[in-house]
């Protein structure tokens, strides 16, 4: 999963519009939602955007104020789906899930148990992404695997590795 994180510290509105035609997708302005599908492009932070699906090798930004890194390396993602997704997630993630509350292309950084993460709600009640620093991988692991043993079926977590790594049998974390 290709994953790069742009900064724009004090860009202006044509440097950020330069920085979306060289990425491919627009940056959304409102926080916590998500533009674009292939790539996307996440709103984490006052003039911080993660890009899901951005090789950050492959651009260049000349624009005064924008910064473009690779984090393919250090972020795992995790996809957890299924009927009892957001009931999974509530026992962790201080979030209120229930779709009419938390829609589509939204995102949030928020926490996991006591694990940071990165949230993003794919199919509203049903279907999220986690993107969860390496090195806490296990342990964002061990917590979803210790929430869903409450449930009756559980598939074996999808862990998107960068793209060198990727395995080629991985399933989905199912409730």
């Amino acid at each position: 999963l290709a994953l790069a994180q742009l900064f724009a510290a004090g860009a202006n509105a044509a440097a950020l519009a330069a920085a979306a035609r060289a990425i491919g997708v627009g940056l959304p302005r409102e926080p916590n939602t998500v533009s674009g599908t292939d790539p996307r492009a996440l709103w984490i932070a006052p003039g911080q955007w993660l890009l899901v699906g951005v090789d950050a090798g492959s651009i260049k930004l000349a624009e005064p104020g924008l910064d473009l890194i690779d984090r393919s390396d250090g972020l795992v993602s995790l996809t957890v789906c299924g009927d009892n997704a957001a009931d999974l997630l509530s026992r962790g993630v201080p979030l209120d899930l229930h779709p009419s509350v938390t829609g589509a292309a939204r995102v949030a950084r928020t926490v996991m148990g006591s694990i940071d993460i990165v949230l993003e709600v794919l199919t509203p009640g049903r279907d999220y992404r986690i993107l969860v620093e390496r090195s806490l991988t296990h342990a964002a692991w061990v917590w979803l695997a210790d929430a869903a043993s409450a449930y009756k079926s559980v598939a074996t977590p999808v862990v998107e590795t960068p793209r060198r790594e990727r395995p080629a049998d991985a399933t989905k974390f199912a409730t």
